[in-house]
């Protein structure tokens, strides 16, 4: 979420055409708390949309914009809401309202919770949801981005668009594959979610028709090995096989997914892949203290935030003195004890902690 955040502010930096969409999550992250022991306390307290810089989506007529994403043999009715990222508008998903069951409401409770029927109701909502948000609003884009494994079904939502258009189920999904980029994230077997047949089946069984294919032509577009019926969905290999390009998100990560990726493109060499990488960054002005930015404008260039690459600007680096770059280091490093000394005691007292021993530990910081 931090990643995607910088992404969106780094885009509206540079004005680039783009939109986003995701998730309202009502819990959203836990505040953490420590008790007398040292124990992490996790806290999940329900947000309050209207106290959040945030809006709902109106139609024409001015009135909220709900729209119903199909489940099983009903819809689930979804609100939208719209951040402002600068100039990049990001559309939220929301289902915790009074047209939907309790169970229906808690799709969007938290970001991790919950079991794999819950999960895959989650990503059906991103993905399927999200691209019926987009035609709502009128939004076509050149390209789409899949921005991990869980936002994959966008693109079945995608070749069903061109079906009904009239196109063959294989000049959809070339057309889906050329306008479709996919990041993933991570090489860990945890962050690749994968269905079984009868669970994926249950929720996704009705778009193998709409996609002009048979159901196990669909399940191959996510398995390793294409007809092997034992072998369960994985949204991340359909992302592969439904993106132009894929990335890792560092050289070495690039590298370690083309092998991770290797088997789905059979014949080939994991370095023949279609797999490449970007560095990650972050949004510099997000992350950089104030002072530094000071130091920053005085000695750099004046368009270093719009050319931050340019490696011939940061060695103006060199030209700084050493004793200004140490006295910043200094004052954050100040800053920082004050903050620690400061959460230490506020933890400390709403646990009804002796005084005395805050006031010993915190003279010791």
């Amino acid at each position: 979420g931090i990643l995607a955040g910088d992404y969106l502010k780094e885009a509206s930096d540079s004005n680039v055409n783009l939109c986003g969409v995701g998730l309202l999550y009502r819990y959203g992250y836990f505040t953490q708390s420590l008790s007398m022991e040292g124990q992490q306390i996790a806290n999940y307290e329900a947000q309050n949309f209207g106290h959040l810089p945030i809006e709902r989506v109106t139609n024409d007529e001015g009135q909220f914009l709900v729209i119903e994403v199909p489940y099983l043999d009903y819809c689930v009715h979804v609100n939208i809401w719209k951040v402002n990222v600068g100039r990049i508008p990001l559309y939220l998903l929301d289902t915790d309202n009074d047209m939907n069951s309790e169970f229906d409401r808690s799709i969007t409770h938290q970001l991790y919770g919950g079991d794999w029927e819950n999960r895959l109701k989650q990503e059906m909502l991103l993905g399927i949801g999200g691209m019926l948000t987009l035609k709502t609003l009128g939004i076509k884009k050149d390209v789409y981005h899949c921005n991990e494994g869980h936002a994959a079904l966008i693109n079945v939502q995608r070749i069903c668009d061109y079906v009904a258009e009239g196109m063959t189920f294989n000049q959809a999904i070339e057309l889906v594959r050329a306008s479709s980029l996919y990041t993933v994230h991570t090489p860990v077997p945890a962050g690749h979610d994968y269905f079984t047949d009868a669970l994926f089946g249950k929720y996704i069984g009705g778009y193998a028709r709409k996609m002009g294919i048979e159901w196990d032509d669909l399940m191959d577009l996510g398995r390793n090995n294409p007809g092997d019926k034992n072998e369960r969905f994985c949204m991340s290999v359909f992302a592969c096989n439904t993106a132009q390009e894929v990335n890792g998100v560092s050289w070495l990560h690039g590298k370690v997914s083309k092998e991770m990726f290797s088997s789905i493109w059979k014949g080939y060499f994991p370095e023949e892949s279609h797999v490449g990488y970007v560095t990650n960054g972050v949004h510099f002005p997000t992350w950089s203290a104030t002072e530094w930015k000071q130091l920053y404008a005085k000695y750099f260039d004046a368009n270093f935030l719009n050319d931050q690459s340019n490696e011939k600007i940061w060695k103006a680096i060199d030209k700084v003195p050493d004793g200004e770059i140490w006295e910043i280091r200094q004052t954050m490093k100040d800053k920082l004890v004050d903050f620690i000394r400061k959460q230490f005691s506020e933890t400390w007292f709403k646990n009804q902690g002796d005084p005395s021993r805050i006031v010993s530990l915190v003279e010791r910081i």
